[in-house]
């Protein structure tokens, strides 16, 4: 009986070992394979990427040198008729005071809560907006030292042929 557990104790050290050296062996063939790979540097690049704020926005908010903000497009929008979106503020510690036009538009702004501004840009003519090209300033004041987040929500635009075109949007700190 003593001869058959030996035996068998053996047998499994052997398979056991086996396996292992096998999982090694196969481990070692896919990071070579991989490693010298496009595949490898798409992952890598990937990782990387993910550390950066590497997303862009259709529209974004800027924070300048003398703390105005900008509203920028990052892609081209071409034909534009009307632009309409929100801003959302804590209107207890930041206030806008003025809207700059940097390009020729009617401003509509409707301040319906406290919280969120809602403008409505109307073009007189449809204009080509390029990208990383200014869509209007802010200008701002604080009433406290405190960091204070404004966003842009519910943006889009309105082409020559009357197409809503729904734009991402992000926000800064200010």
């Amino acid at each position: 009986m003593i001869d058959i557990i030996k035996k068998y104790r053996k047998h499994n050290l052997i398979k056991n070992t086996g396996l292992v050296a096998v999982s090694l062996v196969l481990a070692l063939w896919i990071n070579l394979f991989v490693s010298n790979s496009s595949l490898w540097q798409k992952l890598q690049i990937s990782v990387i990427n993910s550390w950066e704020n590497s997303t862009i926005w259709d529209i974004y908010l800027v924070k300048n040198d003398n703390w105005d903000l900008s509203l920028k497009a990052s892609k081209d929008m071409l034909k534009v008729k009307s632009i309409s979106l929100s801003i959302a503020h804590n209107p207890t510690s930041l206030k806008i005071t003025e809207i700059k036009n940097t390009i020729h538009w009617n401003l509509i702004k409707q301040e319906t809560d406290p919280w969120l501004v809602t403008l409505v840009l109307n073009l007189k003519s449809p204009v080509d907006i390029k990208s990383n090209e200014n869509i209007f300033e802010i200008k701002a004041s604080k009433s406290e030292v405190k960091i204070e987040n404004i966003n842009i929500i519910n943006a889009n635009f309105t082409d020559i042929k009357n197409e809503v075109f729904l734009l991402s949007s992000s926000g800064v700190e200010y």
